[in-house]
């Protein structure tokens, strides 16, 4: 079971998705702690992509979790009439912007007002 990330998700996170959340974390915490792994059995941690895998004196796989991969793409000034992607980053009176989903810029405050950037920095 996979975890649902809001920023990805692009909207708030709905009460089942957040119940899945901790249900998935709940089932990851139990299979770790039901592996009885001691420190002394950890001897390599590998990363693949976006995971990461822990691995015994034997090779075997004692566990392998997903690493959260935020995307940020900074865009420097906000421009009128740009197309932004979700995870753009801009810089914008003073503050860094960061686009909620995917738009063509219309003015800074329209675009504010429509839930389309959210203060970063």
């Amino acid at each position: 079971m996979g975890i649902t990330y809001r920023h990805l998700k692009g909207s708030p996170l709905t009460s089942a998705e957040v119940d899945a959340n901790f249900e998935s974390l709940d089932q990851r915490l139990r299979l770790l702690e039901g592996a009885r792994a001691s420190p002394a059995d950890l001897v390599h941690i590998e990363q693949h992509d976006t995971r990461l895998r822990f691995l015994d004196p034997s090779g075997r796989t004692l566990g392998d979790v997903e690493l959260p991969t935020p995307r940020f793409a900074p865009k420097g000034a906000w421009e009128t009439a740009h197309v932004y992607e979700k995870g753009d980053l801009v810089a914008h009176e003073a503050h860094t912007w960061y686009a909620m989903r995917s738009h063509e810029a219309g003015t800074f405050e329209e675009d504010r007002s429509q839930g389309l950037w959210n203060m970063f920095l």
